[in-house]
């Protein structure tokens, strides 16, 4: 074992002292204010859903990659130490404080205090420092004793003075100031260590397992030591012991082998398994303080540093990596080549160099750079002709001769340069000017240029296509060139326009892509027809590369194409079945913009010039660095008169399961928070989302982590989130399924209630229709009766008309009866006084005359003017009449009183015609007395008494309904 240490030793000493690899990984800063928490973030622990908590002044943090969160002790103390533990239990110990948070349903944190199951003897203490978990086994360090939660109860070991507490291959290891290290055995701890005793003054802050039976142990003063069996050995690399001379407070294993190394005030080393130095992250590398508190490795390999104040990320595993050849306060970088084991860099200050040690990976090339002090100025380009290097400069062309650049020509700056060609060595080249292109012949002392040049343009786009030579000016377009045998002193100068197929002068770019001539317009990609010398549409390249505003095409090697367009860089991938997009999204609005630059060094360096420095690619890792993306909903909040969070996010530990969850009515806005923990690649990550229920069809893909309704109707519903990084990775779906409560009046009993109201309602309109229709035909009877009560009315009215015409009618007729009646009673009372007076004089002459012969015929026709039956025929008319216009009253009189004579009736009838007795004896040819005797008689039969009138009585008997018949 020793040996091993001793081979370690002088390995290091081989080392170069004091140079650091040149790519520098991104480093993300995190402020105070940027976490909202406290300034010293003392520990560090990832669970096994990729979030990463802190242990800070303030509380405990958490992180997914897009939100922070903080959540507070109990007394809001200091939180010196988090562990990640089981039954998704995240511990974490502050100033006399122990629990741990776990998830509630609604995925609020809920904080178990476990002081209350610490023995009475053992609650008074400080600060938690460390937290270890093994199983169900949870260990908690302060400064007297050290906690040990078995199960839900807690057993406690005092001691002098705890100064350590973790673990390493499965051993729970503690230092204690007066024992030394020990380890957790049979349950107790245990001396087991030989030699080096680890005691007073050596105080230990991390182990880490180092080989299969052999440790790294790191102290605060005393550098590493290596732990095998029970004996430690000191490390002894003379770098590490020159270099890392700060206190050591924290290290970290990581996924190649390699160690991380905070310091207290020298920020964060990385060393090999050899214990040498490979880089320095300082103030100058981009870390916000050099006090590194803690450190952890996450899944992806890069490394999370608790700061003293703030929280930084350095993607210490990423493939793309900076270069910087001045520094962290360089300009732009616009050119690299490769020579002879050289790297050379052009920047806006000049050209800078240094030793090339490892070409697999460029990144871990010990620097510095060293610059050319003769080259100061814009370097524009690199070029290596006939194994001559060449310089584009702002002051003119350079050459690589005897180890120095020799400035050729001072007349303009030149852009570029290019072979006339195509089999090396070439002959003759051409060179792009800030004025045109400039000739150059190659000759036994190497390149000189011709004095004839063609001044036209600034020539910063030169292509050599067949025997054409093309210029492409981002303003003023595209020149052809077209060179014959006595060029440099004959050729012609064309400039292309809409006639070959060329619309617009602006933004016009030429490239040679897999041996043809392709032009990017505004408008698409065009490609060059020898034959009709003219650029045409090429559907083939764009449905391959979708892309306008394209600047620049470059092909690789391996025939993939990197295109910039838009500031952003995207690979056209043909190492596949079928061609790929790979969009490297990092490096968005980074790239030199105007100047793009790309240099394939091999397949897996590839360097862009960038607006600071230079990007280093590893494009096969890039490739395999699938990101584990897992889409997770963060937060589900509604808001409404009021805002409510349903479901906060806080998962602990545990598996990401999302109850499902009832939302009352009376809100307005539901808003959903997502993330995937894709920590340093955030910008790569899209998002696509549904609301099953309410959309068919997923979200375009977007890089927002939230999402908002408005005004869901109730009913059922699962919101879906998935994410895709820019490898064409998609995850599974994250799903949250929630219903939508109807109000109040929309729940089943107020349908039921509705129900009833309804059929209420109805049988209430029913009823009122009916009543209605009944009022209706009521009043329509109503109306119909008022109708035929005014027709009976006017029937009446109009009857009763008739009536009074028919009765002023059959009055005027009873007039005119009683008038023809009287006249004819007139008329037989007359006859009969002429006729009694005939008969008187007849019977006068009878006794005057005394004729025997004529007497008796005299006395015959006195028979005769008496005769009855003349009389009774005459009655008989008269009495029809008579009865005509007395309404039968002589029918009634016989009916009522049978008994009566016909004489008796007569005399009736002549009484209720109200004539005289007189006027009576004359038609019953008798006496006045005979009429007052047979009045007198009447009344007795007619049993009248006497102060009735006879008359009055029989006008009566005419008028009685009793006596008709």
């Amino acid at each position: 074992m020793n040996k091993s240490f001793v081979l370690f030793g002088l390995l290091s000493c081989i080392s170069c002292m004091g140079q650091y690899n040149i790519g520098i990984p991104t480093i993300n800063n995190y402020t105070k204010q940027t976490y909202g928490g406290g300034t010293q973030n003392w520990r560090i622990a990832q669970d096994k859903n990729s979030y990463t908590y802190f242990a800070n002044n303030d509380g405990l943090i958490s992180f997914d990659g897009t939100y922070w969160n903080i959540f507070y002790l109990p007394n809001k103390t200091i939180v010196r130490s988090v562990a990640i533990g089981t039954k998704g239990r995240i511990y974490v110990g502050g100033q006399g404080e122990i629990g741990y948070f776990s998830p509630r349903p609604d995925g609020t944190p809920k904080f178990t205090d476990l002081m209350e199951k610490i023995p009475l003897a053992a609650r008074n203490f400080d600060d938690v420092w460390d937290i270890v978990t093994s199983g169900d086994q949870t260990f908690f360090r302060v400064r007297d004793k050290i906690l040990h939660l078995n199960g839900e109860k807690f057993a406690f070991y005092e001691t002098g003075n705890w100064r350590f507490l973790g673990s390493c291959n499965g051993i729970i290891f503690a230092q204690d100031l007066k024992n030394g290290l020990l380890k957790f055995q049979d349950g107790i701890f245990k001396p087991f260590l030989e030699g080096i005793d680890f005691k007073n003054e050596i105080i230990i802050t991390g182990i880490k397992p180092y080989k299969k039976d052999t440790i790294l142990i790191a102290t605060y003063q005393h550098g590493l030591y290596f732990l095998t069996g029970n004996k430690a050995l000191p490390l002894k690399n003379i770098r590490f012991q020159k270099e890392i001379t700060s206190e050591i407070n924290s290290i970290e294993s990581l996924e190649n082998g390699d160690y991380a190394i905070g310091t207290r005030n020298a920020g964060l080393y990385i060393i090999d398994r050899m214990g040498t130095p490979t880089y320095h992250y300082n103030l100058e590398s981009g870390l916000q303080n050099q006090n590194i508190l803690s450190i952890t490795a996450d899944k992806t390999g890069n490394i999370w540093l608790g700061l003293e104040n703030g929280i930084d990320y350095v993607a210490h595993n990423d493939p793309i990596r900076k270069i910087l050849p001045e520094g962290p306060k360089m300009g732009a970088g616009h050119t690299v080549i490769a020579k002879n084991g050289t790297l050379y860099a052009g920047t806006s200050s000049g050209l800078h160099q240094m030793q090339i040690v490892n070409t697999e990976d460029l990144s871990i090339n010990p620097g510095p750079f060293k610059l050319s002090p003769e080259t100061k100025g814009q370097v524009w380009s690199l070029t290596e002709i006939n194994n001559q290097l060449l310089m584009g400069h702002h002051l003119g062309a350079y050459l690589r001769k005897d180890g120095k650049w020799i400035n050729d020509d001072y007349t303009a700056g030149y852009w570029n340069f290019v072979p006339l060609q195509n089999v090396l060595p070439a002959s003759t080249m051409i060179a792009g000017t800030y004025r045109g292109l400039s000739f150059f012949t190659f000759g036994d002392r190497g390149w000189k240029k011709q004095a004839k040049t063609l001044s036209f343009e600034s020539s910063r786009f030169v292509i050599k296509f067949n025997n054409d030579i093309w210029v492409s000016h981002p303003y003023k377009g595209i020149f052809r060139i077209a060179l014959n045998e006595n060029y440099p002193d004959s050729f012609s100068l064309e400039q292309i326009s809409a006639l070959h197929g060329i619309k617009g002068v602006n933004n016009n770019y030429l490239f040679n892509i897999k041996n043809s001539l392709i032009a990017t317009t505004p408008n698409g990609i065009l490609k060059y027809d020898e034959k009709e010398r003219k650029f045409k549409p090429s559907p083939s390249l764009d449905s391959l590369i979708p892309f306008k505003n394209i600047r620049y095409i470059k092909e690789d090697p391996k025939g993939n194409l990197w295109i910039v367009y838009d500031k952003s860089l995207v690979v056209v991938d043909f190492e596949g079945e079928s061609p790929t997009l790979i969009s490297i999204q990092e490096l968005t609005n980074n790239l030199l913009n105007g100047f793009e630059f790309i240099y394939f060094f091999n397949n897996e360096n590839v360097i862009l010039a960038a607006e600071k420095g230079f990007y280093l690619i590893n494009y096969p890792k890039y490739k395999k660095s699938k990101p584990d993306i897992k889409a997770h909903i963060r937060k589900l909040k509604v808001s409404g008169s009021k805002e409510e969070f349903i479901f906060a996010g806080f998962f602990g530990n545990g598996e990401v399961n999302i109850p499902k969850t009832d939302l009352k009515p009376g809100w307005k806005n539901i808003h959903f928070e997502y993330s995937a923990p894709a920590y340093g690649q955030q910008q790569i990550v899209e998002y696509s989302v549904r609301l099953d229920g309410y959309e068919k069809s997923w979200s375009f893909w977007s890089k927002r982590t939230e999402k908002e309704y408005t005004l869901l109707p109730p009913g059922d519903y699962t919101f879906l989130v998935r994410a895709k990084d820019n490898l064409g990775y998609i995850s599974e779906p994250a799903a949250y399924v929630f219903t939508v409560l109807p109000p109040w009046y929309l729940t089943p009993l107020a349908y039921i209630f509705y129900s009833i109201l309804l059929a209420g309602i109805l049988y209430a309109l029913y009823t009122y229709q009916q009543k209605t229709i009944l009022n209706a035909h009521k009043k329509h009877a109503l109306e119909q009766t008022k109708l035929k009560y005014l027709q009976q009315l006017e029937m009446d009215k109009a009857e009763k008309e008739l009536v009074k015409l028919r009765n002023e009618k059959l009055e005027t007729e009873l007039e005119l009866q009683n008038a023809e009646l009287a006249s004819a009673t007139m008329h037989l009372v007359q006859k009969a006084e002429i006729i009694n007076g005939i008969k008187e004089e007849m019977l006068k002459i009878t006794r005057s005359f005394k004729s025997e012969i004529s007497i008796p015929e005299l006395k015959k026709l006195i028979r005769t003017l008496g005769d009855d039956e003349a009389i009774d025929s005459g009655w008989e008319q008269f009495a029809h009449h008579f009865d005509k216009v007395n309404s039968n009253f002589l029918v009634a009189l016989k009916t009522k009183y049978p008994e009566i004579t016909t004489t008796e009736t007569k005399l009736c009838t002549y009484l209720r015609m109200n004539l005289s007795s007189k006027e009576i004896a004359q038609l019953m040819h008798i006496t006045g007395k005979s009429v007052e005797l047979s009045r007198y008689r009447l009344r007795k039969k007619l049993g009248l008494q006497k102060d009735e009138g006879l008359y009055d009585f029989l006008i009566k008997i005419g008028q009685d309904p009793e006596t008709h018949t």
